[in-house]
């Protein structure tokens, strides 16, 4: 323990625990506060007094470092003295091999604690991307920028002709301005719709939808199809056909020309 913390200071703490013996049962915590001075007074100021501080934060392995890491020192010297006491209260090494261990490990400890902090190195900044950028499409987007496109009939709505009052209009107890419609010159062209994101029918069903429809004077109904849109539609058709078949059927199965195939036998 002398290697570790000195003679004097060793010897002042095998005093205040009662002997190498007594100091060897105490943990490396109570160490660094034995021979800690009771401060009873009252009424003093108690800036400059340290709590825990006992005979090893006054010794000389202690004072060795900068005050702001001797709280960390003291720990770490009295862990190191606890050890040492137990080697020298059992005789293993009378050489004093382990306190010399411990003292290069308590060294590179210092070093460890007082060398400077790195420094972060310096990044340099990206170099930025000032080439063409992929933009998302697809019939979603499409889709979406038809649905925000400003129509004709809105921008009519939005302009005003020098001089002369627009017209108003009454809109959810509001009062709007009608602004150049019904003023402008020309026609108000329609919305321009893509064909590729219109919906798309199965090839199997197109000759269905483009096949031209046999209505019956008096039995037509409207109906609507995505392909040709509003169109007259026999709703009776579907039902025609299927009688149609099963006359067909019935006449070839019955007729008088067919032969007889014979008959089934039943089980007993």
């Amino acid at each position: 323990m002398t290697a570790v913390i000195g003679a004097a200071t060793a010897a002042k703490l095998i005093v205040e625990a009662g002997g190498l013996t007594a100091l060897s049962k105490i943990p490396a915590c109570n160490i660094q506060v034995l021979g800690k001075a009771q401060h009873t007074a009252v009424g003093l100021s108690s800036l400059t007094t340290k709590k825990h501080a006992g005979i090893v934060y006054y010794s000389e392995a202690v004072r060795r470092v900068p005050e702001d890491f001797r709280d960390k020192m003291v720990r770490k010297i009295s862990a190191k003295c606890a050890l040492a006491a137990r080697v020298d209260a059992q005789h293993e090494a009378s050489d004093g091999a382990f306190g010399q261990r411990f003292k290069a490990e308590l060294d590179a400890q210092v070093e460890k604690l007082l060398e400077a902090a790195p420094m972060n190195a310096v990044k340099p900044l990206p170099v930025p991307d000032e080439g063409p950028k992929k933009r998302r499409g697809g019939r979603k987007v499409r889709r979406a920028k038809e649905s925000q496109t400003v129509t004709e009939l809105q921008k009519q709505r939005d302009r005003l002709q020098f001089g002369k009052f627009q017209d108003e209009v009454v809109v959810m107890d509001e009062m709007e301005g009608a602004g150049m419609m019904g003023h402008a010159a020309g026609r108000v062209r329609a919305t321009q719709m893509n064909n590729r994101a219109k919906a798309k029918v199965a090839k199997k069903y197109e000759k269905y939808m483009k096949a031209p429809k046999s209505v019956v004077p008096g039995t037509a109904s409207l109906a609507f199809t995505p392909v040709q849109g509003f169109e007259l539609a026999n709703p009776q058709a579907d039902d025609t056909h299927k009688n149609k078949k099963a006359k067909t059927a019935h006449d070839r199965y019955f007729a008088s020309s067919t032969p007889f195939m014979g008959r089934r036998e039943s089980k007993q």
